[in-house]
């Protein structure tokens, strides 16, 4: 059994004229939101083993402050493709994680981290910013994301709390 969180970065400075994307970071409340799920996390006990985030400057503060609230940070990984890809690409980035890992948080953008709740969900999975979905996945490896196993949408969690479960 392995358990995916895929978690939308927090609130960001907006894009504005010629402001470069990658750069741009979080606002204040952006920050907070990221210091709250990260103690929720550590309450309800999901701790990630492996952190992937984009190379963009607002997701790898939101893993980073996400992280700072555990109780033991694990390690975290940037990644190129997390940034540029589409759902299928979160995919084979999960799917490339190490197999001791049990839990992976992967923090990521709209529209592909929600498209991938959503196909790994079966349902439609709205993730506003720093939102994250948990899924449960009975798969022995990471590589079984690829063979289309059937996760479980256990939980949506917002720096407010639990938030209700989509309809099927």
């Amino acid at each position: 059994m392995k358990r995916l969180l895929l978690l939308r970065h927090a609130k960001a400075e907006p894009r504005e004229g010629s402001v470069e994307d990658i750069p741009r970071a979080l606002v204040d409340a952006g920050r907070e939101d990221c210091e709250k799920l990260g103690s929720l996390l550590e309450t309800l006990g999901l701790r990630p083993d492996l952190v992937l985030t984009s190379v963009a400057s607002r997701a790898k503060e939101t893993a980073s402050l996400v992280v700072r609230e555990l109780a033991k940070s694990p390690p975290v990984r940037v990644s190129l493709s997390l940034y540029a890809d589409d759902a299928r690409g979160y995919l084979r980035a999960a799917s490339g994680a190490p197999e001791e890992c049990s839990c992976l948080l992967v923090v990521g953008h709209n529209p592909a981290i929600e498209e991938l709740a959503s196909i790994l969900a079966g349902r439609r999975v709205e993730l506003r910013t720093c939102w994250l979905a948990e899924l449960s996945l009975d798969v022995e490896t990471w590589k079984g994301l690829l063979r289309k196993p059937r996760p479980r949408l256990e939980r949506l969690l917002s720096p407010l709390g639990e938030q209700p479960l989509p309809r099927a």
